[in-house]
């Protein structure tokens, strides 16, 4: 893909779960000026996941791209199952499939595997210091960055962008998409990202939220925080879900440079 405004942009694929090709972008410095940017794995590497309905190339996580890599993050960001350049990638009018993909709770688990590959991918980069890395997420981001939090130890930090405690659990869906009698409620329950997210700590979460959200409102963003364990922050800001993309980057930038300070 080559430089763009300074930074290196290189398409990669690696394996994930269960033979999985996992899209993603790789995103440094081209030159190697920002702060956190020195010698060969000084670099603090950052994993970016977009919402439902979205790919790598998200509003807030180019944004953040932007942001981090100028201040010399390694960046990664993937496309999520169902999502952008993935294989059977589900075109975004397709009602019926996308519910028949997020009705399975192995779109949760699978996702929440290649995440940790994507880890894996970091760490193994010669100028990203493993020590070092964290995790931003937005909307369904967020909820898989809840768990993944909670079972990878290596994020440093977390942060969920415009997420909250699901409102209700989704019924198995049939070949047309519609709800059969028989739910997977079951299997969700025990995946739901609030059972989860009390466990990123003594690390770091910042949850930065939407005071207008239609998806995620009020009540459902205090059940998640108030279910976390400290050290916690929760930042309100005006605005829908889909508001704020470039302020809460940097919102990121600031909470990862006090974090990292010193390490």
């Amino acid at each position: 893909m080559g430089v763009h405004e300074g930074l290196l942009w290189t398409r990669v694929t690696f394996s994930g779960g269960g033979g999985r090709r996992v899209p993603g972008v790789f995103v440094t410095e081209a030159h190697g000026t920002g702060s956190a940017h020195g010698s060969a794995r000084s670099m603090p590497g950052v994993l970016l996941q977009h919402g439902a309905g979205a790919s790598k190339y998200a509003r807030f996580v180019t944004a953040c791209i932007d942001v981090l890599g100028h201040a010399g993050y390694a960046c990664l960001a993937l496309d999520a199952i169902g999502h952008g350049e993935r294989a059977g990638a589900i075109a975004p009018e397709d009602e019926a499939a996308w519910r028949r993909l997020r009705g399975s709770p192995d779109f949760v688990t699978d996702n929440v595997v290649d995440f940790r590959r994507g880890l894996d991918y970091l760490a193994a980069q010669p100028e990203v210091d493993g020590g070092r890395l964290a995790y931003a997420g937005s909307s369904m981001g967020a909820m898989l960055g809840a768990i993944l939090g909670a079972v990878d130890p290596r994020p440093r930090v977390v942060i969920l962008r415009c997420g909250g405690a699901r409102t209700g659990l989704p019924a198995r869906v049939d070949s047309a998409g519609r709800e059969e009698e028989e739910s997977s409620g079951a299997r969700f329950e025990l995946l739901d990202h609030l059972r989860y997210v009390g466990h990123i700590a003594p690390r770091p979460l910042l949850m930065l939220n939407n005071t207008e959200d239609e998806v995620f409102g009020r009540d459902a963003v205090l059940r998640l925080f108030e279910a976390a364990g400290e050290p916690k922050e929760l930042r309100w800001f005006p605005g829908d879900h889909r508001a704020n993309h470039e302020l809460h980057a940097a919102e990121v930038l600031e909470w990862l440079e006090k974090q990292f300070e010193g390490a």
